[in-house]
């Protein structure tokens, strides 16, 4: 009796201890989805800005460059998760990605391209995610230079972006956009009233707001995409610290009756060792 309370009353201290590990993960992924979710704001501002920019350009410049190759190889951009504890996002992420069957995938995040093998493809590309709202420009920065890099070489004519995004009451789903090239047809907002100033020849103001518009894309989908990872996080936190929860209630209930079943042999053994007692008095 006294061994099978101990293990109880251990294993309640091991759960508790565990449940306080749950309760800090969740408070740090809540914090970190507030932190990306308040950089959003400033991201679509500076999106919008660069936006307004590629409509003067392009209006200056004339006739839009073509993109488009002999044949054209499409990549996927997915921002996936860089640890765990996220539920299924990751999966569901490289289920997505599987699907599309790009020619290639260049994944942000390593749990997100361990996700991606498992289900059957490798990424040509992996750079992890960032883990907390400071870390995203530098990630939009080395995905921009990855992507030029490989425009360049001839590695594929057109790039979307896969990433999770959070909905009402901290949901996400799998959103899909395209990146590269753009569609520059829906920047043209007619004839500029008052022309900007500009030192670069047209075209080459045009080509440097397309580079500015990618990257101002690309911080916006890692921006969402790190408050997504973490909503999904709290949610699997939340689902654990409830589990937990209960598996303490049940823990609880077998310690409160193998207590009662301790004071119940103890007292039997203080009547039976009355009865001896008075038995041999007689």
């Amino acid at each position: 009796m006294m061994e099978r309370l101990g293990t109880i009353t251990a294993r309640i201290a091991s759960v508790a201890q565990l449940q306080g590990v749950v309760a800090a993960m969740r408070s740090l992924a809540a914090m970190r989805m507030q932190q990306a979710s308040d950089m959003l704001g400033g991201a679509r501002r500076y999106a919008d800005i660069i936006t307004a920019g590629l409509s003067q350009a392009l209006l200056l410049a004339g006739d839009p460059p073509g993109f488009d190759g002999p044949t054209p190889r499409r990549a996927l951009l997915v921002f996936s998760a860089e640890h765990g504890f996220v539920g299924g996002y990751a999966e569901t992420l490289a289920e997505g990605a599987r699907a599309a069957a790009p020619d290639l995938i260049l994944t942000v995040g390593t749990k997100g391209a361990q996700a991606l093998l498992e289900a059957g493809r490798a990424s040509d590309w992996v750079v992890p995610m960032a883990s907390h709202a400071g870390g995203l420009p530098e990630v939009a920065r080395r995905i921009a230079d990855e992507l030029a890099r490989r425009l360049a070489a001839g590695a594929f004519t057109h790039v979307d972006t896969m990433f999770g995004r959070v909905e009402a009451g901290a949901r996400w789903q799998v959103v899909r956009q395209g990146l590269f090239p753009p569609d520059l047809a829906r920047f043209r907002t007619g004839a500029v009233a008052n022309p900007p100033i500009h030192h670069l020849p047209a075209g080459d103001l045009l080509a440097r707001m397309i580079e500015e518009h990618v990257l101002a894309d690309l911080m916006l989908a890692a921006t969402e995409a790190l408050a997504a990872e973490n909503a999904a996080r709290l949610e699997a936190m939340t689902a654990a610290g409830d589990n937990i929860e209960r598996k303490l209630e049940v823990l609880r209930a077998q310690e409160r009756i193998l207590r009662q079943e301790q004071i119940t042999e103890e007292l039997l053994d203080v009547v039976n060792g009355a009865e001896l007692l008075f038995g041999r008095s007689r």
